[in-house]
């Protein structure tokens, strides 16, 4: 489902709230001297080609489209909608942004000679999001320093790829592969940003982690137990048996740490996280015929 920033209309400037943010940015390397030796009609349909890749990522990845400027893209990964691994979006957007440009730069090259190449930033932090400006001129957008030093790692990104501030890599370093290219001193900060750059993603890596690594459920062997329902011998029908957890209760977690107990006894575990609450349920396998 793609998403665009929220439109002014019907909103009252000046209203915000304070959030995490992953911020990314993303623009065209070299973007100044292509035009310069193109006719501008020529250059707006290269850059309008290049826009319709970038966003198609961002939309791809469920982030939002705050602004285009120039040859460049602002995107927002946790605002207004956010998701448990936004900074993962954001990381894997800007990869295949850049993969996406080269693509295009290849197929421009087959008619006349034209590099084209992103740099993309990427910085997660605190933000204020919504609304700013005033009735006659205002748009959704996001204020703080986290956007700042997004905006300079873009700018400090080697062409074609994606820089990642250390506060956006410590949530996708088990993730991805990256080169530790050290603290940074940019313009503006007080002290250096430790940075990386991001060159793929580390085989199996999921959404939720890398396969065969799983955290186990702490503290919850009791319910487990419970939800293994009367003894074998004393039912040997089929049995459910509801379990209602606290809102924070990940599913998948549940369905793993409760699925390894239930091989033990020959169940199977059946996940249904509701609004509220996951709820663990248990079917017995075993039935008299």
């Amino acid at each position: 489902m793609s998403r665009e920033a929220p439109a002014s209309a019907g909103t009252v400037a000046g209203s915000s709230e304070r959030r995490p943010l992953t911020v990314l940015f993303a623009d065209i390397a070299g973007s100044t001297a292509i035009a310069e030796r193109m006719d501008p009609e020529d250059w707006t349909a290269i850059v309008s080609q290049a826009f319709a890749r970038m966003n198609a990522t961002v939309t791809r990845y469920d982030g939002t489209i705050a602004r285009l400027m120039g040859d460049g893209v602002l995107a927002f990964f946790g605002a207004p909608v956010a998701h448990e691994d936004d900074p993962l979006r954001a990381v894997r957007c800007g990869l295949d942004m850049a993969r996406a440009v080269d693509e295009l730069s290849a197929e421009l090259n087959a008619k006349e000679p034209i590099e084209l190449k992103v740099r993309v930033g990427i910085n997660t932090g605190p933000v204020v999001v919504g609304i700013v400006g005033t009735d006659s001129a205002s748009e959704y957008t996001a204020m703080g320093d986290a956007v700042n030093v997004a905006a300079r790692m873009q700018a400090l990104a080697r062409p074609g790829t994606v820089l990642v501030s250390g506060a956006t890599h410590r949530f996708v370093a088990a993730l991805v592969e990256s080169v530790d290219v050290g603290p940074l001193d940019l313009k503006g900060k007080a002290n250096a940003v430790q940075a990386y750059e991001v060159t793929g993603l580390k085989a199996g890596a999921t959404g939720r982690g890398l396969s065969g690594i799983h955290a186990p459920m702490i503290g919850r062997d009791a319910s487990c137990m419970r939800s293994q329902g009367p003894d074998r011998a004393e039912s040997p029908r089929s049995w459910a048996s509801p379990v209602s957890e606290r809102a924070g209760c990940s599913p998948s977690s549940a369905r793993r740490s409760s699925a390894a107990m239930g091989q033990r006894v020959g169940s199977k575990a059946v996940v249904s996280p509701t609004v509220r609450h996951c709820r663990i349920t248990w079917c017995s396998m075993w039935s008299d015929r």
